[in-house]
């Protein structure tokens, strides 16, 4: 493969793979989503501490080990998205989760906030490797020796907020903002859709703010409709799509 070739956009299907995150997930979130572009869309624009990344993290792998299911990290090979090659795409609002790719509004405890839990991540700086035991839910899979790095989250996960779609399951995706814009967030989104029919889960709810132009259109793209429109606690007009 030529230089050029892995310095372009992907064109078809990304390469990419979604695990359970790990401890290390915690450092590499905070990093993509340390952003106020990342962050334009959700919880009102605050960027979150390192250490709620950990809670956060921990939060995904308790859920994955009682359902099968969380927001997975998804990790791309290190060569194909090196921060100094990648421009973002403009108009790609932030989220989770900056320019969000995706746009649902977290539940509580989700990296989703008050705005769509879609949305988009800084670009990351370290290599990250997978986990011990780390099983790759969809995208390819990757060698032992094969470096990779994170480009964000993708998953389900329960609503817990008081108010919203109560006692339904949400999807969220949040991208760093070097892999927007490539079809990552509706490729691991329809692979995270994939794992939850297997688990039962066939109706999943996005939440997201109508500014989002860009977690909407993934949204589209998975086949959802809008459900109904509705103010936030917080002010911000939301959307709730559904399949």
């Amino acid at each position: 493969m030529t230089e050029s070739a892995l310095a372009a956009p992907w064109r078809s299907a990304p390469d990419f793979s979604l695990r359970v995150p790990t401890d290390d997930d915690a450092a590499v979130w905070f990093q993509l989503f340390n952003d106020p572009v990342v962050m334009q869309y959700i919880s009102g624009g605050q960027a979150q501490p390192q250490e709620w990344y950990h809670a956060f993290v921990s939060r995904q792998q308790a859920l994955a080990a009682a359902t099968g299911v969380c927001l997975f990290a998804l990790v791309v090979p290190a060569v194909v998205a090196p921060a100094a090659d990648i421009t973002p795409a403009s108009g790609t609002p932030a989220a989770a989760g900056a320019a969000p790719v995706s746009g649902t509004v977290p539940a509580a405890g989700a990296t989703q906030g008050a705005a769509p839990t879609k949305d988009r991540d800084a670009t990351p700086r370290e290599l990250a490797m997978p986990g011990a035991g780390a099983r790759p839910v969809a995208g390819t899979d990757y060698p032992a020796a094969r470096a990779h790095r994170g480009a964000g989250f993708v998953g389900l996960q329960p609503w817990t907020r008081p108010w919203g779609p109560v006692g339904r399951i949400e999807i969220g995706w949040r991208l760093g903002v070097a892999f927007q814009g490539r079809g990552l967030a509706t490729a691991g989104a329809q692979a995270a859709l994939e794992r939850g029919r297997a688990a039962g889960i066939d109706s999943p709810v996005a939440l997201i703010d109508l500014r989002n132009a860009p977690s909407i259109g993934v949204a589209t793209k998975l086949g959802m409709t809008c459900e109904c429109e509705f103010d936030a606690p917080d002010g911000v007009r939301v959307g709730m799509w559904s399949l």
